[in-house]
């Protein structure tokens, strides 16, 4: 397959293979394009959530429980749980591991550069 060419299942972020295809260990290979799809990809899937869900889904990814989530976003617990249903079901996805797959996927800098929850406190 030429460096140009997308593995059948690049588009899916559950497949780990699509990725280890991306960046090969072996030779220090990235091919850039498919990691660019696989970012799209990403950012085409989250985009379906709410901006409570994403919310919600930025500090699932950071490993807050629904708890704190609650208390963070001045919300009741089962308000978080409700969105993190949902948000997984719009997601397809079942475990937490692979809501993070998601967001590296089409974030992979994010939780480094950026802000994650703008809750509009200036402390």
């Amino acid at each position: 397959m030429s460096s140009t060419q997308m593995p059948p299942s690049a588009t899916d972020i559950s497949e780990p293979s699509t990725v280890e295809h991306a960046v090969s260990s072996d030779s220090l290979f990235v091919d850039w394009q498919v990691l660019q799809q696989l970012r799209e990809s990403g950012r085409r899937r989250l985009a379906a959530l709410s901006g409570r869900e994403d919310d919600v889904l930025r500090l699932v990814v950071l490993g807050h429980p629904n708890k704190a989530i609650a208390q963070q976003l001045k919300i009741s617990i089962k308000t978080v749980e409700k969105h993190r249903s949902r948000l997984m079901s719009k997601l397809k996805v079942k475990t937490p591991p692979d809501l993070m797959r998601i967001w590296l996927q089409a974030n992979p800098s994010d939780l480094i550069s950026r802000p994650i929850l703008n809750t509009g406190r200036t402390s």
